[in-house]
């Protein structure tokens, strides 16, 4: 009797350890590939990387956007080329650090300092442009307000006030148009008496650079001794024959009539298109007539001469364009072209009378 139960209990011992070393082979055969503890990671979201020097976007699972940290592939912050003068590559390292640290301001000001200054190679200066277009996204265009911010401030508006007189009275230089869009409102009647809102203090200036077909649009407030901020390149269709004249201008101002008593042009929508003195073309062509050279944005922004070599001149300005397949070459009769998406940023933001445009070789 005790063999015959110490046998069973041999065959269940037995049992037992085949039915564990099943479990076992089972288990490891479908259990599922390790995952970190944290999958996203603190690297995984968050403001402040680039890919190959350009911010870019995505949905974190909480739908809020933030910039993919992705890993730059060209190296181009740890092997800048013998182009790169020391001080300038010190300081563009230092503003990377503060972008990446997400410290915006400490960023565009280090970034903008040493792309002004010059002294970088051309990838480092291309990484520099495309990290400052996003801060100006994130810090003067979005609807926030960061009190440390030089360049902007909070208004309570009061009974009666428009975007128009504020900008008047707070002489910010910028188009009223502009701060409609910043708080996100219709237009300019909007605006709720004791409530607060966002303002931008400019002007806004352009440089033109004939060699490359590029525009740089940059922020600098001269009266309040402020550092000009680098806002945003864009590319550009100019003269034929190399005819757009170099030197400096001012914005048109409709409002102001000239010493011979003609009255500048300002900026204009749907404008008709004057010929100039150098045309074969005698008649004046309007909005939506065939021929007209302005394309559908029809956007005219009047050049008025301020230097020996520009003073003189009559009837040049930047505008939108019916063929974007000109930007990048010399097409035109002397003005500068833009395609539809760009001139519409830049017409929101330079300002009649005080904004300035440098063309340069």
């Amino acid at each position: 009797m005790a063999r015959r139960y110490r046998n069973r209990r041999d065959r269940n011992w037995i049992m037992y350890v085949f039915i564990a070393a099943l479990a076992a082979i089972a288990t490891w055969q479908f259990w599922p590939a390790g995952q970190p503890d944290n999958p996203e990671g603190p690297d995984s979201f968050g403001p402040g990387a680039v890919s190959n020097g350009i911010p870019t976007t995505r949905r974190s699972p909480n739908n809020v956007t933030r910039v993919d940290r992705t890993v730059r592939t060209d190296n181009t912050t740890t092997r800048p080329g013998a182009r790169s003068k020391p001080e300038a590559l010190k300081k563009f390292k230092a503003g990377n650090v503060a972008f990446d640290a997400e410290k915006y301001l400490e960023a565009r000001g280090l970034l903008s300092e040493v792309l002004f200054a010059g002294g970088l190679a051309e990838s480092l200066a291309e990484e520099a442009r495309s990290k400052l277009a996003y801060i100006a996204d994130v810090t003067l265009f979005a609807r926030t307000i960061d009190p440390r911010d030089p360049y902007t401030m909070r208004y309570k508006f009061k009974s009666g006030d428009l975007a128009a007189t504020v900008e008047r009275q707070q002489q910010l230089h910028v188009p009223s148009q502009l701060l409609v869009k910043i708080n996100r409102l219709a237009d300019g009647s909007k605006f709720l008496a004791g409530a607060n809102y966002k303002l931008i203090k400019g002007p806004f200036h352009a440089v033109v650079y004939k060699s490359i077909y590029k525009m740089d649009l940059y922020l600098h407030r001269q009266q309040e001794n402020l550092p000009p901020v680098f806002i945003k390149r864009y590319s550009v269709g100019l003269g034929q024959n190399n005819s757009t004249p170099v030197g400096m201008w001012r914005l048109g101002c409709g409002a102001l009539t000239t010493a011979d008593g003609k009255r500048e042009r300002g900026k204009l929508l749907r404008a008709a298109w004057n010929p100039p003195p150098n045309s074969i073309q005698r008649l004046r062509i309007e909005y939506n007539m065939p021929g007209y050279p302005f394309g559908q944005k029809g956007m005219w922004i009047s050049l008025v001469g301020l230097d020996e070599n520009t003073k003189k001149l009559i009837d040049y300005g930047i505008h939108s364009t019916d063929d974007e397949t000109s930007i990048g070459k010399q097409a035109s009769m002397g003005c500068v072209r833009m395609g539809d998406d760009d001139i519409q940023e830049v017409y929101d933001r330079l300002y009649e009378k005080w904004s300035t445009v440098q063309i340069v070789p």
